[in-house]
């Protein structure tokens, strides 16, 4: 091995020794275990600085010529004009208005969370950009995965090349979303065989696919096709005491934060309508293979089940900006049966919560270009300060508005604040 060879393996090996200690699994970063940085607790009757980022935009453009005078906010039923102001790009102060109001943290934590079923080619392209371009000095970057959380700390930055941090974080996320949705995929197949199997679906065809061959009756079938939807329903199954615990955990980080949830479109398989109409025709005289086949298939819906009230309070208190980026795809094309979009709760969920942060919610085809524009508006803010009354008691949510001096622009601010209990 020549003596450059023997040097670019000894930089490859130093490299990939850094991504192991400063990438590795953060085993505490899924519910961001923040009792480090616990701060004291008020009085529960408090009066302080309450920092509010604010976005204004006049069609896709952001607004940068406001100042302190422009803004007006509502607290209640009270209006008051904010103690100070200052103009953010990304980790720069570009401007300042106000006095006796003390210089924020403008260290920033980005967390990056992926909810997909599949590897889409154009995650190399978004992650590379982010590591290339959106990613500073400073930040602290954290990527959720279906199977682990890593933490990438700044000083992960400033030691290894960034090709480097792009190579392992390729593979890891790459990985992570093949294995993690092994038993989801499964699911899904066999969902699909018991359609085609209901459909009536030739033996021959059934084997092919490697599903059951023997006729197994529809009483059988339905069964089995309740049983792997409930276990699929449970793998997607998001619990509301985690979300409100993962935003008052982020309440107590310092800095400023950001979200980005990339979460991929769904489809589970049904019976094609026109099978569906023969299959109700045939067994008319049958109340009971009536009845199953409405229930699976034409009154099948996800309700959404949350506390929606307490969901956006709590994220719009934990000061984090957070943007719902929804992956499209086409539906897959099955013979036999019809691949029906399943997304609605989810969707629903995180757009209002990301409307309560003063988020994004963007659909694309793109990765790449989802996060592009995401952090674009992340970047640049407006961050005002005013000075909360004396009954705001902590733990309680108050709602707030901000109003501009200025006309067909859009304002995007969370919805409002709780102090720290």
């Amino acid at each position: 091995m020549g003596l450059k060879k023997l040097k670019n393996y000894f930089l490859f090996c130093l490299g990939f020794l850094l991504i192991f200690l400063l990438f590795g699994l953060n085993p505490g970063a899924r519910h961001l275990n923040a009792a480090n940085s616990l701060q004291p607790q008020e009085s529960p009757q408090v009066s302080r600085l309450i920092p509010l980022a604010v976005r204004i935009f006049e069609g896709q453009q952001f607004v940068q010529d406001l100042h302190l005078d422009d803004f007006e906010i509502s607290l209640g039923h009270r209006s008051l004009k904010p103690a100070g102001l200052f103009l953010i790009n990304r980790q720069q102060i570009e401007r300042q208005e106000g006095e006796h109001v003390p210089r924020p943290d403008l260290t920033r934590r980005i967390i990056i969370m992926m909810k997909m079923i599949d590897y889409h080619p154009q995650l190399a392209q978004a992650i590379q950009e982010l590591f290339m371009n959106e990613i500073l000095m400073g930040d602290t970057l954290e990527i959720q995965t279906p199977m682990k959380s890593y933490l990438l700390a700044p000083e992960a930055l400033e030691n290894v090349p960034r090709p480097v941090l792009i190579k392992n974080a390729l593979e890891l996320v790459r990985k992570d979303i093949l294995q993690g949705n092994m038993l989801y995929n499964s699911l899904v197949n066999e969902l699909k065989r018991f359609v085609r199997r209901i459909s009536g679906v030739s033996t021959f065809e059934i084997e092919e696919l490697g599903g059951m061959g023997e006729d197994l009756g529809l009483p059988f079938l339905f069964q089995n096709y309740r049983m792997n939807m409930q276990k699929l329903e449970a793998l997607r199954r998001i619990d509301e005491n985690q979300l409100i615990q993962f935003a008052e955990n982020l309440q107590k980080r310092p800095g400023q934060k950001f979200i980005f949830f990339l979460y991929q479109r769904e489809f589970l398989p049904e019976i094609n309508p026109v099978k569906m109409n023969e299959l109700l025709s045939m067994y008319q005289d049958d109340p009971n293979i009536v009845g199953e086949l409405q229930d699976l298939f034409q009154h099948f819906h996800r309700p959404l089940t949350f506390n929606l009230q307490a969901l956006e309070e709590a994220f719009a208190s934990s000061e984090a900006q957070l943007n719902f980026l929804f992956l499209n795809k086409d539906a897959p094309k099955v013979a036999g049966l019809v691949m029906r979009e399943r997304s609605e709760d989810i969707f629903k969920l995180m757009s209002n919560i990301a409307r309560a942060t003063g988020g994004l919610t963007e659909a694309s085809q793109n990765p790449e270009a989802a996060l592009r524009k995401a952090f674009a508006l992340a970047s640049r803010y407006y961050l005002l300060y005013f000075k909360s009354e004396e009954e705001s008691e902590a733990g309680s949510f108050n709602p707030v508005t901000v109003k501009v001096k200025r006309e067909n622009v859009t304002v995007l601010t969370r919805l409002g604040f709780s102090l720290p209990q």
